[in-house]
């Protein structure tokens, strides 16, 4: 067996054991399943690799608890972000952009009784629409953010009580002079928050800006917490777990840095772990900055 597979088959094996105590996650497609399935049978989320990584792992199951909600779908060549969130009740959300005369759409379904709801269209005006990111308040009710085509480019949010029977305006979470896309969100202490990226000299120019906006009730309040003169993807992530809330984007090839919010809603310093392949650096590089953001001592 060569290096490279015994490597593979290593991490793999380690990927599992971790995912032995988790709860599986139906498995969203731009094309919703129409077959009837049992409700509580295991399904589960499916991670498409970048293409960066040079193992041929085109697609790697996984049902890490709590783990990303990014599921990168390749159609066609273009690597479109799809959203996955469960709510309280057990149903799972997923929101994905659909293909449209002008672009794409942001659509959203809901897994629920065996199958799929109809998509329901979050975002779909004459702009191209895409990237979207889903989070749960407290209360049930369904938050949506994306990213709309223009000059420049913007994050909008939208939201929508549990049973998703309305929704509300559109709303502009990135200004209107900053280049953004990429927004993911999460609500930590009951507040929505939201990262993404900030394009200042243009998409594929460094430097590039980390900002988080939280929303308020006077609407969405936004701070730099860091900038990188990565050239390439970041996809800033964001995530709340045991009271804690770190931030997470890709500085550089080959490794992430963080940062964690400490006392008086301030982010502390950067911190940085390596990975040599994406499975390295989405099992090992983020399952370590899950560990020192909960149980380690970073930011205490």
């Amino acid at each position: 067996m060569s290096p490279r597979i015994t490597k593979l088959a290593a991490t793999l094996a380690i990927g599992l054991a971790l995912a032995l105590p988790a709860l599986a996650q139906p498995q969203p497609t731009t094309n919703l399943p129409t077959e009837s399935t049992e409700s509580n049978a295991l399904e589960a989320v499916y991670l498409a690799w970048p293409p960066e990584d040079p193992d041929p792992v085109p697609w790697v199951r996984t049902t890490l608890q709590d783990g990303r909600r990014e599921v990168l779908y390749d159609s066609g060549g273009d690597l479109l972000s799809i959203a996955v969130q469960r709510q309280d009740s057990g149903r799972t959300l997923v929101a994905w952009p659909r293909a449209a005369g002008n672009g794409y759409d942001v659509v959203l379904s809901r897994f629920e009784a065996g199958s799929w709801s109809e998509p329901v269209v979050v975002a779909g005006t004459s702009a191209d629409e895409r990237d979207p990111a889903l989070a749960v308040a407290p209360d049930g009710t369904v938050h949506v953010l994306y990213s709309v085509a223009g000059e420049p480019p913007r994050v909008y949010h939208r939201q929508a009580p549990p049973d998703l029977s309305s929704w509300s305006d559109p709303v502009a979470v990135s200004g209107p002079k900053e280049p953004a896309a990429g927004a993911r969100a999460v609500f930590h202490g009951g507040i929505l928050h939201a990262v993404y990226e900030v394009d200042d000299f243009g998409f594929g120019s460094a430097p590039k800006r980390i900002v988080v906006a939280r929303l308020t009730p006077g609407g969405f309040v936004a701070e730099t917490v860091a900038t990188t003169s990565n050239e390439g993807p970041v996809r800033p992530e964001i995530h709340a777990e045991g009271g804690r809330l770190w931030v997470e984007w890709i500085d550089a090839p080959g490794e992430i840095a963080w940062t964690i919010e400490g006392a008086g809603e301030r982010f502390g310093a950067l911190r940085y772990e390596g990975f040599d392949s994406a499975i390295e650096r989405e099992i090992f590089a983020r399952g370590k900055i899950r560990y020192e953001a909960t149980a380690g001592q970073a930011g205490r």
